[in-house]
């Protein structure tokens, strides 16, 4: 009698077990201040708050101007809906931390399935959710949420029977997230129809499966905003204006190819510093060992993982903004390659590599998170950030009815608000977005001036730092010092002033 299948499955329990509580443990000390925080960004903060105004009646891209996708809102929507306005942002990082935990499972369970080696796997998973711990990575952008839904795609290809409809159904919510997963979505689309051996390639049928379940989430947006009455809106805020803005980068290109290649390289340089010198070393080290020790099967994950990368950073060329933020898009590929690459290393530099990343990673976020808990509990567990929103927003609530209008200039403060209640006069909730030199469209600038005049807010907030008025000499400040004669200054509040309307005589 052999007990051999019931040891391995022991030791495969146990594996699991360590690789979960590494990871979660991992993603606890790298998110937990981040449960603090109300937003990261004010990318994050205005995104937040067209949410919110969604649950006050205001229709995506017809009453709030925007151009990422829906799904992104969708998934803040049920938060602003049934919890306080204030605890909302709080809960959307808590489930934050619970996607950064199941993307590195996933990624985890993808090296696994292409390796066949458990190290590998726990290496990749470790260097997911060290990634997305390091700030300029933490804030809930498009790039981020589009992440679960391509992974888990992947994974449903790698499945004895993939289930293509639901496979298409994951690849439009990632599109429904960031415009530029199409890329993604093409590129996993050839690993799984182009790169595999003839034998496991999917047939017709698969294909229009596929496509089916794309329809399927395509179609009930478009029901959605048909329903509303803004379908042509929403399909310029989320296919026209985007690419009109990656063809308005890729016209400059030619211009400023090397300043913006320098500043990829350099934002790049320090967080896939890990993913290059594990793998750099992994293959130096399987020059020891023959070519046959390295699984067949793994060269197909090597293609498809290559091409994933490949096509995830032209996104990021295609949107030409100096944003670290985009540099996700390129975390699944590089965790992949990173581990087949460690697959072709010795058995025990492949075990003693993985638990150096593991030591590292977590001996890194230990103290870091401490010292951020540490600072927290000085400001009494309210960022200055935060307890300056706060402020914000008792004194606009102070000042103005409920029916009232707000419209913030210049500040990232821009939770005031669903903080404070108020909808933005005109439907823009980041300023840059009626500036032509940030959205490369003079008409729709002049679009949103008109609608801006057409309701003036009832309160105005401008940041009132000489270097702020000085850089926007040159774009909109002439505008809104045209539009504060009509106004006359009621208070200030941490380095801006509030303005009212003169009163009528």
């Amino acid at each position: 009698m052999s007990f051999a299948p019931a040891a391995r499955g022991r030791d495969e329990r146990r594996t699991r077990v360590r690789d979960l509580l590494v990871l979660g443990a991992l993603v606890l000390l790298t998110r937990l201040p981040d449960l603090f925080l109300h937003f990261r960004d004010w990318d994050e903060a205005a995104m937040m708050s067209q949410a919110w105004a969604m649950t006050r009646g205001q229709v995506l891209y017809k009453d709030v101007f925007q151009i990422h996708p829906v799904l992104h809102f969708a998934l803040f929507y049920p938060f602003f809906a049934w919890l306080p306005a204030a605890a909302a942002p709080h809960a959307i990082k808590a489930l934050n931390a619970v996607l950064v935990l199941a993307g590195a499972w996933l990624t985890r369970d993808l090296a696994r399935r292409e390796t066949s080696d458990a190290d590998c796997a726990l290496a990749a998973g470790v260097l997911f959710a060290a990634f997305l711990g390091l700030d300029a990575f933490s804030s809930s952008y498009g790039e981020f949420y589009a992440l679960p839904p391509l992974l888990l795609s992947l994974r449903l290809m790698s499945a004895e029977r993939p289930r293509w409809a639901a496979v298409g159904a994951l690849w439009a919510a990632a599109f429904f997230f960031k415009q530029t997963a199409a890329l993604d979505i093409a590129a996993l689309a050839a690993a799984g129809f182009l790169f595999r051996r003839p034998s496991a390639r999917p047939r017709a049928r698969d294909a229009a499966g596929a496509a089916a379940g794309a329809a399927a989430v395509a179609g009930a947006i478009a029901v959605y905003f048909a329903a509303h009455g803004a379908l042509s809106e929403a399909f310029d805020g989320m296919i026209l204006r985007p690419l009109f803005s990656y063809r308005s980068g890729g016209a400059v290109a030619a211009e400023n190819a090397l300043p913006f290649g320098e500043w990829l390289a350099r934002s790049a340089a320090l967080p896939f510093s890990p993913f290059c010198l594990t793998a750099l070393a992994a293959l130096a080290a399987s020059r020891r060992r023959p070519a046959a020790d390295f699984p067949a099967g793994a060269r197909d994950g090597v293609r498809a993982a290559a091409a994933w990368l490949a096509a995830a950073a032209l996104g990021v060329v295609l949107i030409r903004r100096e944003n670290a933020h985009y540099l996700i898009a390129l975390l699944p590929a590089s965790c992949l390659l990173t581990a087949l690459a460690l697959r072709a290393s010795p058995p025990r530099w492949r075990a003693g590599s993985a638990r150096v990343l593991a030591a590292a990673a977590l001996l890194w976020a230990a103290p870091t998170c401490a010292a951020r808990l540490r600072e927290l509990a000085r400001e009494g567990w309210t960022p200055p950030a935060v307890a300056a929103s706060n402020e914000f927003a008792q004194l606009v609530r102070a000042r103005t009815r409920e029916d009232d209008t707000l419209f913030v200039y210049g500040l990232a403060n821009l939770d005031v608000f669903y903080l404070a209640g108020r909808l933005s006069n005109n439907g823009v909730y980041m300023f840059v977005d009626m500036e032509a030199t940030h959205m490369g469209d003079p008409g729709l600038e002049a679009e949103l001036r008109r609608r801006f005049l057409a309701r003036p807010p009832s309160i105005l907030v401008v940041n009132s730092a000489d270097w702020f008025r000085a850089r926007e000499s040159g774009r909109s400040w002439s505008f809104f010092a045209e539009v504060l004669k009509g106004y006359r200054r009621v208070g200030s509040f941490s380095g801006a002033d509030v303005y009212r309307p003169v009163p009528v005589r």
